[in-house]
């Protein structure tokens, strides 16, 4: 994974876009992952980021620790 954050700089997307993902914690351990969206994928991500901005602007900032909690478990291979 890391590599793949490295390359993530000088990679070319084509039509898609690249994000990525990194969170740390107090204690310094880490999850990252790189992920590849493909144009024709491009509808469904704008329309699940309205869907998180809603609850976003629902809950302010404990919000956003909740979707970092989620993505921590996400990040690590674990259902959540």
């Amino acid at each position: 994974k890391r590599v793949e954050a490295v390359r993530f700089k000088h990679a070319k997307h084509g039509a898609g876009e690249a994000i990525r993902v990194a969170l740390t914690k107090t204690t310094g351990e880490e999850r990252q992952e790189v992920i590849m969206i493909q144009e024709k994928e491009l509808r469904a991500l704008a329309q699940a980021e309205a869907a998180i901005d809603a609850v976003l602007k629902e809950y302010g900032r404990i919000g956003i620790a909740a979707a970092s909690k989620v993505l921590w478990r996400k990040l690590d291979g674990a259902p959540s």
